[in-house]
């Protein structure tokens, strides 16, 4: 599994304390992942900084192909992604392939929809039963940290 992250264009392992990923049913340990350092946060966020320029001048069509194609990605992957998930969460498999990892790839093709779409005229593509609801508001956001 790849744990790394991506900070200015290059993948970095991250120089904090690894964080223990369990099996929820076995309460095996299945991965460890390293978290960012302070500084990596902020080698992040100046990398983010720098990058969005280019990014905002960005052709809607490129963006959207960009979204597509995680979107697509996380289709191909979904089973391994799914597996993943029912481990560390406890979540049945079915409900983990059969209804979150299509809802997640949805989120991204919503977006690349959204890049070529007015304010507030992006729908999603999750089925008219789905409890989910997504609108577009146009707002510059520059980067996020969690």
């Amino acid at each position: 599994m790849q744990t790394q992250m991506l900070i200015g264009g290059r993948l970095v392992a991250g120089e904090a304390a690894a964080q223990p990923v369990y099996d929820a049913a076995s309460g095996a340990q299945i991965a460890a992942v390293p978290e960012a350092a302070v500084a990596q946060v902020h080698a992040a966020v100046m990398a983010a900084e720098t990058a969005f320029p280019g990014w905002a001048r960005t052709a809607p069509k490129d963006r959207a192909a960009l979204l597509l194609r995680i979107a697509d990605h996380i289709d191909t992957e979904a089973r391994a992604y799914a597996e993943l998930e029912s481990r560390n969460t406890g979540k049945p498999l079915a409900a983990a392939l059969n209804d979150e990892m299509p809802s997640i790839a949805d989120v991204f093709r919503f977006f690349a929809g959204a890049c070529r779409s007015p304010q507030g005229l992006a729908a999603s593509s999750a089925p008219a039963t789905a409890r989910t609801c997504r609108s577009t508001r146009s707002r510059t956001i520059r980067w996020c940290v969690t």
